[in-house]
């Protein structure tokens, strides 16, 4: 049969989908007929248990033809084939491709006519409920189970594909007229993004063999369903197969979707529980005379209570709501290895193929996608023989220890640098070999025509992605400026958190919010600057996007801009401001009229004046272009409203439907500035991401117990983070630093928080987590940090709580602290803390010091001696091989060396120089007068002795001195009267 290994891919790969879960086969035709899969496939097919068919394993031949009697029976009965349909079970028994493929089509036809009916649902902007009352099957009314013809396979197929590329504005003028279409990339990149959204960016791939593999192997791994589909699959255009696959792709990328928005009411449902307990929960505190006024709000609450357990309950019983969360953070991870996968290949630029058998470049080209448009239809091979190179051919080096590509062609290299490289004169002729080179390079060399014709196994190079990102800048600056938003967002997502990219010049300075203002593509000015474009960035002009919004009378982009904090006065080469420029009269009073209201609103702001502040937001449609603007600071007034606890603010948000997960500049969600209860409980109620994270990572527990507050203050705050943990809010999320909330409590010294956060359930997980050391990213205790910070409070109540120092934390701190590399209020007493926490005496650090080779560094100290307390080595040689008292008298401390000489220090111990200690001090007489050794005449004599012994090297040196000033002074005088003579 044509397209053999096609089909069996396609079909395997719709039997996995239809099986998923429960069953995987590698080859259909194999697995068919072995195990219980027949019984598996029929189950799935009607939605029924059949007991007659069970495991083929044992049977005979006969039997098994039995088995499929009454497989094709119960298929016809429940109209899934033709009833006159008719086969032969000894060949489908035997696995004829030729019976088995024709019978799965009707099956394959079947669901393709179930996915259309539930497709449209899908594809709306707003999703019925309908869609998680029940797990979706994909059954053909009954009115098309009577049409049921396998020659609508591809018919059915492109209707569906045509549908999903209709929905996409990027490709709705894409549509197929064969199945052979699906080997286009954009194609597949449109089918996987309607159900795993976000997951590719079309706009940034170049449609081709690598961007279809890297699609076929994220879908595959995202949806968890071995497809088998492969390029030469796609291309080859099976009608069949390719409508297995479609029918594979579509139910499994339905089962995830709705396993998505089910998760989703789930979240929110378990919101709405807490909410609804917490609100009734503080009717009850109140009192009885509270309860009774509120008594219609009570029976409310619990009457919403009841109908938000009875659906999660069903929702339950219907989905694993745990496989649903599961799923999704797995798709997640998919999706983050494909973002990164593409990056990788961004830097590395080419990719590799090698010939099956001989054939051309343009029959490589045909088979196996190969797309040669980045580099003018020419591609790259490597040479058998010597080749000539001339100097404008291009070349590309493979360097094998580090993997990289090097070439002379997309900007990163000339090429004499190459030619430098491979040990060739530049600019010249030359003949190059493989051979010579084999062990550092492969060298690829261009082929200046298609028809080159390649031996068996011999690797072909071509480019997948420009030498840089100027073509995606391009891009994202041509769709701000004509407004289509669709591909910018894709572009942004793409390069996520890159703020270069947003604030990327073209040849002008321009950038695309220049583009957008400029054109007046206010939602596409909104975008930008909500991703981090630089308001007031200058083009090569001096001329802000503020200016050239002004500049074309585009009023809304200017006020857009004002509202986010651009800088009005800024001035172009001519010394103009945007303002000045303006010749219309009344753009000009509308713009200093803006610019006076946002002075008012700032003043507000800093005085607090909540009232004036709402009213403000109350009448949004007349005060603000968008309510999203970052009016301060990098603040919305949604941040505000949270900071100062203004719930009128933040109901006007949630009705007019702004995300209420809004971010700043920062990255930081509201419930971020909450420390307040009832604001935190009114965010949530209106759907805050309870464990936001900012672009460090932080959560809403970490900006909390980053503050300091007042012991006012603190009370209400603690009610806060009590809230949030019985909210579920975790305490356990690191950010980038690896430091959770308890850290933050410990550097801030918010004692009183760090108590709340070890109070409960959570408290004892935490706890668990800092004594187990499981915390990521090799983070410090939270000991070590309220130590280094000097917050004696918070050191207590990890004490308290039996929350210790990690393996060798005190005695970095020791040093740290003897080093003075952070500010102790006390060193005594730190000192003796680290030393009842176990600090280890004989601990040396890289030059081999120990703690007392520091402590003597510090002059006249008592740590000195509590160091040798406890234990630690007076007689300790660095790497230099000098103790303590080699410090000592190096620095003239004779207090520190009379303290370690009455504790056995050993003076006469040498160093690598083969010198003692008291051959460093400067001045023996002054250290004998000190009085520090009065009592110790063994080293008063020794004192004396080097203090003799310095007098005679202090004469020998002067002596020296003057015979050689004397012998020069002679030879002088000769050479004089000889020159006189």
């Amino acid at each position: 049969m044509d397209n053999f290994v096609s089909r069996a891919h396609g079909f395997t790969g719709w039997i996995n989908s239809v099986l998923a879960r429960k069953s995987e086969s590698s080859s259909i035709l194999n697995s068919l007929m072995e195990g219980n899969t027949l019984q598996l496939l029929l189950e799935s097919m009607t939605g029924q248990p059949q007991t007659r068919i069970q495991s083929m394993q044992g049977l005979t031949d006969n039997q098994k033809v039995i088995r499929v009697d009454w497989f094709i029976s119960s298929l016809k009965k429940a109209k899934l084939l033709p009833n006159n349909y008719q086969i032969e079970s000894k060949r489908f028994a035997q696995k004829s491709s030729e019976v088995v493929f024709t019978t799965l089509a009707y099956l394959i036809l079947y669901n393709l006519i179930g996915i259309r009916n539930v497709l449209p649902k899908f594809l709306q902007p707003s999703h019925p409920a309908s869609l998680i009352k029940s797990r979706l099957t994909f059954s053909a009314q009954e009115d098309n189970k009577s049409s049921l013809n396998i020659d609508s396979l591809e018919r059915l197929s492109l209707d569906i594909i045509n549908r999903i590329l209709r929905n996409d504005k990027y490709t709705k003028r894409l549509q197929l007229s064969d199945m052979s279409g699906l080997a286009d990339s954009r194609v597949l990149c449109a089918i996987i993004n309607t159900f795993i959204p976000g997951t590719f960016t079309a706009e940034v791939l170049l449609s081709d063999r690598w961007t279809i593999s890297l699609c076929l192997e994220g879908v595959t791994k995202a949806l968890r369903t071995n497809f088998l589909m492969e390029v030469p699959d796609l291309l080859a255009g099976d009608e069949w197969a390719l409508s297995g696959f479609v029918a594979a792709l579509c139910i499994q990328g339905v089962r995830y979707r709705q396993e998505t928005l089910v998760r989703e009411r789930a979240k929110r449902l378990v919101t709405l529980l807490k909410e609804n307990k917490s609100q009734l929960d503080l009717i009850l505190e109140a009192g009885p005379v509270q309860a009774e006024a509120l008594k219609l709000k009570t029976v409310a609450l619990e009457n919403n209570l009841q109908n938000h357990q009875k659906e999660y309950k069903e929702l339950s019983s219907v989905f694993d709501l745990a496989h649903c969360d599961e799923w999704h953070k797995h798709v997640v991870d998919v999706q983050l290895m494909i973002r990164n996968k593409i990056l990788k290949q961004m830097d590395i630029r080419f990719d590799q193929i090698d010939c099956p058998s001989p054939m051309t470049i343009n029959e490589m080209c045909e088979e196996f996608a190969i797309n040669l448009g980045l580099t003018c239809n020419i591609a790259f091979y490597r040479p058998v023989t010597k080749e000539t190179i001339w100097p404008d051919r291009k070349l590309v080096l493979y360097e094998r220890s580090k993997g990289l590509y090097s070439d002379n062609f997309t900007g990163q290299l000339n090429s004499e640098e190459i030619y430098k490289m491979l040990g060739l004169p530049p600019g010249k002729l030359v003949e190059i070999s493989q051979s010579k080179h084999e062990k550092k390079y492969n060298i690829f060399v261009s082929s200046s025509t298609r028809n080159k014709k390649l031996p068996a196994n011999a690797p072909l190079l071509y480019q997948v992605f420009p030498g840089t990102r100027a073509q995606c800048e391009k891009l994202l600056h041509r769709a701000s400026r004509v407004g289509e938003i669709i591909i910018v967002e894709k572009l942004i997502t793409f390069f996520n958190s890159d703020f270069s990219f947003v604030n990327s010049k073209d040849s002008t300075g321009n950038t695309a919010l220049h583009y957008a203002s400029k054109n007046n593509n206010i939602d596409i000015c909104e975008l930008l600057l909500q991703n981090g474009a630089n308001v007031n960035i200058c083009n090569s002009l001096l001329q802000s996007p503020f200016y050239l919004a002004l500049d074309s009378i585009q009023k809304e982009a200017g006020l857009l801009l004002l509202e986010n904090c651009v800088n009005p006065d800024l001035k172009d080469r001519n010394n103009k401001t945007a303002i000045d420029i303006v010749r219309n009269v009344e753009l000009k009073r509308i713009m200093l009229d803006k610019k006076n209201q946002l002075a008012k609103t700032l003043k507000f702001y800093l005085n607090r004046e909540i009232e004036e502040l709402e009213k403000l937001v109350r009448d949004h449609e007349n005060n603000f272009i968008s309510l999203r603007s970052r009016i301060y600071s990098g603040m919305t007034l949604l941040h505000i409203a949270a900071k100062y606890n203004i719930s009128g603010i933040i109901r006007v948000y949630s009705d007019i439907a702004i995300d209420i997960n809004l971010t700043d500049a920062h990255g930081k969600a509201p419930l971020h500035y909450v420390t307040n209860k009832q604001t935190a409980e009114l965010l949530l109620e209106c759907g805050a991401d309870p464990n936001a994270k900012d672009f460090n990572e932080n959560t809403v527990l970490h900006s909390i117990c980053s503050n300091n507050y007042s012991s006012v203050e603190v009370l209400e705050v603690q009610s806060c983070v009590s809230y949030l943990l019985k909210f579920d809010v975790s305490n356990l999320y690191p950010n980038t630093d690896g430091l959770l909330p308890i850290h933050m409590c410990a550097i801030h010294g918010n004692d009183e928080l760090m108590e709340t956060l070890l109070e409960g359930e959570q408290g004892q997980e935490l706890e668990v987590a800092i004594r187990e050391n499981t915390l990521e990213y090799g983070a410090k205790s939270p000991l070590y940090h309220a130590t280094v910070t000097q917050r004696h409070s918070c050191v207590a109540t990890l004490l308290n709580h039996g929350l210790l120092f990690y393996t060798n934390e005190p005695e970095k701190l020791l040093f740290k602290s003897l080093a003075q590399e952070f500010v102790c209020s006390d060193l005594l007493q730190t000192t003796q803390f680290l030393i009842t926490q176990g600090v280890d005496m004989l601990h040396t650090n890289r030059s081999g010091n120990n703690a007392l080779h520091l402590a003597v560094q510090l002059g006249t100290t008592p740590v000195l001696e509590i160091l040798i307390d406890a234990g630690a080595n007076v007689n300790q040689q660095n790497k230099l091989g000098e103790s303590p008292l080699f410090i000592a008298c190096r620095l003239d401390n004779d207090f520190a060396a009379a303290k370690l000489l009455e504790n056995a220090c050993d003076y006469t111990l040498v160093n690598k120089r083969k010198r003692t200690a008291f051959d460093y001090i400067r001045d023996h007489e002054q250290w004998i007068k000190g009085g520090f050794f009065k009592d110790n005449s063994e080293i008063l004599a020794r004192l004396r002795a080097h203090s003799l012994l310095s007098a005679r090297d202090l004469v020998r040196n002067i002596s020296k001195t003057i015979d050689k000033s004397d012998s020069q002074r002679i030879v002088h005088l000769i050479a004089r009267s000889k020159t006189k003579s």
